[in-house]
């Protein structure tokens, strides 16, 4: 069933549905996000951020320490009363907790050395341990009551993929 486009009135339809599509289309460019997108570089550098504000308000704590040292020949009290010095100070505790989860949460990226390394020793685990008809054959030989070799050759997949994980741990740290 073709329909034919023998009126103005369906060509006028048809390029109103692709004005719409171009207008759709513009939104979202318009609309899309254009800062870093990336998890681990958005992390690093609100870690980066969050560093650089401690250590600019423990400059400012010093810088107040100094100037009420010279003034009155003192040690600033830490139950000084000025609002601002409160404030200073929540918020130097409250940016060493977020330094603190973000940097236990930060992931680093393999350095580009690496990737060579690691696509090879994937490529060789999926070829050998975890390979289609070597899977089959475990797992049909799992589904066999009198093959007493299937659990045996199932630990030693297991206990394959185990020492592939601890090695990809040792020899590639920043994973």
């Amino acid at each position: 069933m073709a329909h034919r486009l023998n009126s103005v009135a369906d060509w006028t339809e048809v390029k109103v549905a692709e004005q719409w599509v171009w207008l759709g289309l513009l939104q979202a460019l318009a609309t899309a996000p254009r800062g870093l997108l990336d998890p681990v570089v958005k992390q690093a550098t609100e870690l980066d951020f969050a560093s650089e504000e401690m250590g600019r308000l423990d400059r400012e704590m010093q810088l107040r320490d100094a100037v009420v040292m010279a003034e009155c020949g003192q040690k600033l009290s830490p139950h000084w009363s000025h609002p601002h010095y409160a404030y200073v100070q929540g918020r130097l505790q409250k940016l060493t907790q977020a330094c603190a989860e973000l940097a236990e949460g930060s992931v680093q990226r393999p350095r580009n050395e690496q990737f060579q390394a690691i696509v090879a020793d994937v490529k060789k685990l999926l070829s050998n341990t975890l390979n289609y008809e070597n899977l089959l054959s475990v797992v049909t030989g799992l589904q066999d009551p009198h093959n007493r070799n299937a659990v045996a050759r199932e630990q030693l997949v297991n206990a394959s993929l185990e020492s592939y994980i601890s090695n990809m741990e040792s020899c590639y740290p920043c994973i």
